[in-house]
């Protein structure tokens, strides 16, 4: 954070810090859980090791792709807004699914408008079908399809607790 506000002054880099820290605690998440820092610990101690850092930026890669798809939907790209509760509806998704298309995700790639209401219905399900579509769960969602497809991202992410079993549920 604090080199963010020193780079990009106090507002925009604590805005920027906010807008991307879901995407910085799902990459660190990842790349602690296949971290082996070889010291005995449990690697709860909040700190990346040299061994996972390379992990962590990978994951980081990755996770903000997904984040930028999913703030495309959720006000319209205003992620950051003070009023975003962070979260996708049925309408925001019918509304913004043809913005994500371009995105290189399988589970994005030429949605007609029933496909998407298909694919809302699955990722909404997560949370006991809320009518709504989480950050996570539309991670877990889009890393499925990545996983299934065989792309070097699916590939990549497998290796992660969280999303090893992903590619096999349906």
């Amino acid at each position: 954070l604090k080199a963010l506000v020193a780079q990009h002054k106090p507002f925009k880099g604590q805005k920027l810090h906010r807008l991307y820290r879901p995407a910085y605690l799902l990459a660190f998440d990842a790349a602690k859980s296949l971290g082996d820092s070889g010291d005995g610990s449990d690697g709860s101690d909040g700190c990346v090791t040299k061994k996972e850092f390379r992990l962590l930026v990978a994951y980081l890669s990755l996770h903000a792709d997904l984040l930028d798809a999913f703030a495309a939907i959720d006000g319209g790209g205003t992620n950051a807004a003070d009023d975003d509760e962070r979260r996708i509806s049925r309408a925001e998704w019918a509304k913004g699914h043809h913005t994500v298309s371009t995105y290189d995700w399988a589970g994005l790639r030429k949605l007609t408008d029933a496909e998407a209401a298909e694919v809302f219905d699955r990722m909404a399900d997560g949370n006991g079908g809320g009518g709504f579509v989480l950050l996570t769960e539309w991670c877990d969602y889009l890393i499925r399809k990545e996983v299934r497809a065989g792309t070097e991202a699916g590939r990549l992410l497998r290796k992660v607790p969280r999303y090893s079993a992903l590619g096999e549920e349906e």
